[in-house]
């Protein structure tokens, strides 16, 4: 576009949502299999047993957390696919003030 302006090319924020998804579904994937850790007592040994409630509970924190990020991915992805169909809308109504189409 000349004139210093910009274009938007919904097609591409659509391809990137879909990335978004895509990496969401990976790090639900991580914090399923981050879940899945025994970090039970036996997992230190006799001497170190005590350390077993801690770490546990640590790595649920973290599991949490990944979890959180697999969501966000999602939500930026819906944010994304909003933002393409807004761009489009706009653009179909400037097209048509013009009596074109978008």
């Amino acid at each position: 576009m000349s004139g210093g302006g910009y274009e938007v090319v919904t097609g591409q924020l659509e391809a990137f949502a879909e990335a978004q998804d895509g990496r969401g579904g990976e790090v639900g994937a991580a914090a399923g299999r981050a879940g899945g850790v025994n970090l039970g007592g036996e997992t230190f040994g006799v001497l170190l047993s005590f350390f077993a409630n801690g770490a546990e509970s640590a790595a649920a924190e973290v599991v949490a957390g990944i979890e959180q990020l697999a969501a966000a991915y999602g939500e930026a992805a819906g944010d994304t696919r909003a933002t393409a169909a807004e761009y489009a809308a706009v653009e179909d109504g400037n097209a048509a003030g013009f009596g074109g189409e978008g």
